[in-house]
């Protein structure tokens, strides 16, 4: 800085929330990186000691103008249904391309507490709804309730005013964000903002 101090970049710690079963903290970090060539923010998993267990650089996601969105991690919602090695919770972000909001996914992930590796569940989904003047809706904030259902309010893109609420409902154990609209081994920023419908 000014002063000739070296501190700590946090990239912007902007939500957090308890992992079940691990009794973790999964973090969004919601400013990117650009002197190292991140366009986009960073998801870590925290021990309660403060010591980083995985971190999830978001990949770069090119715009049509030739560059990249700014694709930051708002907000962090963990499903309290998990089992197994994999605690599940869901992203929202926000999105910017050239000066102006875009399509604001979310994305389920997974943290893998016996390999400390958070792993990318679902695509970057919208609902592919749209309003009576056919403007796609984007997603706004999530909830996941006692069931493992994942329930997302919608927005208007560029807007203020809202749209219906939607649900992904965990049927037999599962959603169809894990199975109709999964990520595929890999995942490296394919497919950004799919059409994933609700139930």
């Amino acid at each position: 800085n000014i002063f000739g101090q070296s501190v700590g970049w946090c990239r912007g710690l902007t939500e957090m929330a308890v992992l079940p079963l691990s009794q973790e903290f999964v973090v969004s970090q919601y400013n990117q990186d650009v002197w190292n060539g991140q366009q986009s923010g960073r998801i870590i998993v925290m021990n309660t000691d403060g010591s980083v267990a995985a971190s999830y650089t978001y990949p770069n996601i090119p715009n049509p103008a030739g560059g990249y969105y700014s694709v930051n991690p708002r907000e962090v919602d963990v499903d309290p249904t998990s089992n197994g090695s994999l605690e599940y919770f869901t992203v929202v972000f926000d999105v910017v391309g050239d000066g102006e909001q875009s399509a604001s996914p979310i994305q389920e992930f997974g943290y893998n507490r016996s390999n400390n590796q958070i792993v990318p569940v679902s695509l970057p989904i919208v609902s592919g709804e749209t309003d009576s003047s056919r403007q796609p809706y984007r997603y706004d904030t999530a909830h996941y309730d006692a069931k493992g259902d994942l329930w997302v309010t919608q927005a208007v893109t560029g807007q203020l005013y809202g749209g219906p609420i939607v649900v992904y409902a965990k049927s037999s154990g599962v959603r169809s964000l894990e199975t109709t609209c999964a990520a595929p081994s890999g995942w490296v920023g394919a497919s950004w903002a799919s059409s994933c419908p609700p139930d």
